[in-house]
């Protein structure tokens, strides 16, 4: 946000956390402008995740800055190939143990916001042992300069 990252300590935890679940669903949202320094200039923003289990991920940020900023960006670090399949759409692709790749798409507002991706050494061996030599890091930037926004994400399989 605006150059600054998220601040580090029990003093930058999310408040106003609410969680719940059931069979089919597991759902939590907080309030995240606490977790950032007060350079980034959010006055509010609030993210809610929900898990449809064995069907997607969806994030949901819905955000108010001080001031109108373009340099807002959802970051997504993944060990898997991207590549985009239109706009709005990320395959993201990963070979598994059997043979058949692992296959999700990423689903945004291709209005809203911009995919760029970019592929990270690793070199840290408790970090490879997981991860594999690289990761590709896809940025999700806001198109127009905003103030205030709602943006969601979905990722699902196939």
């Amino acid at each position: 946000m605006n150059g600054a990252m998220q601040a580090a300590g029990r003093a930058a935890a999310a408040g106003g956390v609410a969680y719940s679940a059931s069979p089919a669903t597991a759902e939590m949202r907080m309030e995240i402008a606490g977790a950032y320094p007060p350079e980034a200039g959010i006055s509010s923003w609030v993210r809610g995740v929900r898990l449809d289990r064995g069907r997607q991920v969806t994030v949901s940020d819905r955000f108010e800055l001080a001031r109108p900023s373009r340099d807002v960006a959802l970051s997504l670090m993944t060990p898997c190939v991207v590549e985009e399949e239109r706009p709005g759409t990320l395959r993201l692709t990963r070979e598994r143990g059997d043979g058949e790749p692992l296959v999700v798409r990423l689903r945004f507002d291709p209005r809203q916001l911009a995919a760029t991706t970019e592929t990270l050494t690793l070199d840290d061996r408790r970090l490879t042992h997981v991860w594999g030599t690289r990761l590709q890091r896809i940025l999700l930037k806001a198109r127009e300069p905003v103030r205030r926004a709602a943006w969601t994400v979905r990722v699902s399989k196939g």
